[in-house]
């Protein structure tokens, strides 16, 4: 099977590479650059996580967690699997309800840029591919994981770390492994 993995230089992509022996799409890449392999499964990890945003670099959150995933869904032909990773960001906070992922996801100012570009990429996907999975994964675990709340707390003896959790924080965990299984 022929594999392309996308955000290879890190996180979950990176093992995915490594676990599927699949050609790895970076930033160093360009849609020409695989427009003709014909992969059978093009799995979509690159995202960019909207920090520090302004309005001199806007269009680069636009081009990276959409027009990127345009691109690629394009470029998959009627054989091929496409799976995008979105996240659970897509969700509006609405004081502890608990969304079903079936359920029409209202638009509003309670869903952050990044949420709303995934919540985009989500219905491009659906739209261009015939074959296709979305993952919505809240914390994603394993070993080319980025530092985070849960490896700050499990990692607080060896250095003091910053985190941000509340008395009623909840992880939505999700290990590489997992995700491996599922694609």
């Amino acid at each position: 099977m022929k594999t392309l993995v996308t955000g290879a230089a890190s996180g979950i992509g990176k093992y995915l590479v490594r676990e599927f022996n699949a050609d790895s799409f970076t930033r160093a890449n360009t849609l020409e650059d695989i427009r003709n392999n014909g992969y059978d499964l093009i799995i979509h990890c690159a995202t960019n996580h909207c920090h520090n945003i302004t309005s001199q670099n806007i269009s680069d959150v636009y081009e990276d967690n959409l027009f990127l995933t345009h691109g690629l869904a394009s470029i998959a032909n009627a054989k091929a699997i496409f799976v995008y990773f979105s996240s659970i960001e897509v969700y509006p906070s609405k004081n502890n309800y608990i969304f079903d992922e079936e359920e029409i996801i209202p638009v509003d100012r309670s869903i952050n840029l990044y949420g709303l570009t995934k919540l985009m990429g989500e219905q491009i996907v659906s739209r261009t591919c015939e074959k296709h999975v979305i993952i919505r994964p809240g914390l994603l675990i394993g070993e080319f994981m980025r530092p985070n709340s849960l490896s700050k707390v499990i990692d607080w003896r060896s250095r003091p770390n910053k985190i941000s959790l509340s008395h009623d924080s909840e992880f939505y965990i999700v290990s590489y492994e997992e995700v491996l299984l599922l694609s």
